[in-house]
């Protein structure tokens, strides 16, 4: 009996993870906290009730996982539009993503537990090099014309306005800021604070 329930569970993820690795993600991104082993989503009015949640770790930069599998998974809800606090318990320190998806979107956010999402990236160093200079304007430039995408810790620094996006605004405080112009950036606020 235990085999089967194991292999029912493994089949239920391994259709929830395809699902969800092939869906678009939508706008319309929701809150969500972490404390004392429960996960509390925000409002999210627009997501379905019968959508499905899952809990996943996100690589070792804060970005999305491009697949997800059994390994990564810490957490599955179905009816998801249900729930707005969910007990998980113990998480180990690092950055998970929440995602909610079965109306053909995918809708995500991102929290963290303890000091693994602490960064020292630099606000306005998008490549992670160390600097600020016209490097980081082109990538912040290439993401906004859509020939590149930014994610994770590059998409937090690059949006120094703090607008939650990236355009040429974006580009054009880092540009300031490298020719020595008054900008928003000062060379020692990094992406977590």
């Amino acid at each position: 009996m235990k085999l089967k329930k194991l292999l029912i569970a493994s089949a239920v993820v391994a259709a929830v993870a395809g699902a969800m690795s092939t869906a678009a993600f939508a706008e319309g991104d929701f809150d969500v906290t972490y404390e004392d082993g429960t996960v509390t989503l925000g409002a999210y009015t627009e997501i379905a009730t019968d959508n499905t949640m899952v809990i996943v770790d996100t690589a070792e930069d804060g970005s999305r996982l491009s697949e997800i599998n059994e390994e990564n998974i810490h957490q599955i809800n179905q009816q998801a539009g249900a729930y707005t606090v969910i007990p998980v318990g113990e998480l180990e320190d690092g950055t998970y993503e929440v995602r909610i998806g079965g109306d053909g979107n995918l809708y995500s956010a991102t929290f963290t537990v303890g000091g693994g999402g602490e960064s020292t990236r630099l606000l306005g160093d998008v490549t992670g090099d160390g600097e600020i200079n016209t490097l980081d304007s082109g990538e912040i430039l290439s993401h906004y014309t859509g020939r590149g995408v930014l994610e994770g810790d590059d998409f937090k620094a690059a949006d120094v306005n703090k607008s939650n996006s990236v355009d040429t605004l974006d580009s054009g405080e880092v540009l300031s800021y490298y020719v020595g112009r008054t900008s928003v950036i000062d060379g020692v606020t990094t992406i977590s604070q």
